[in-house]
């Protein structure tokens, strides 16, 4: 099953997935597995559920991130080192 709550919107407003209800059947009905696609960052913010059900997925190295995402850790890493290295 695929999932994609991808309302992001500056109102974190995402529509009938606000309805935990709702959101428990679009989640535990799938037979063989589950994909969401949307805005990591965005959906943690909504509310503690949608944080644990991110987190969850984060702690168990299940997150994916967007090619826009890797490449801005990967600079950020590299100034990391680069200011790390100033030091030495």
């Amino acid at each position: 099953m695929i999932i994609s709550p991808v309302r992001s919107n500056n109102s974190s407003d995402i529509g009938f997935l606000g309805d935990f209800r709702r959101l428990n059947v679009s989640i535990t009905r799938q037979k063989f597995g589950l994909i969401v696609v949307g805005n990591a960052s965005f959906l943690s913010k909504i509310d503690n559920f949608w944080l644990n059900f991110i987190s969850s997925f984060a702690d168990n190295n299940l997150l994916g991130c967007s090619y826009e995402e890797i490449y801005n850790l990967q600079k950020q890493n590299k100034e990391n080192e680069e200011s790390s290295n100033a030091f030495i």
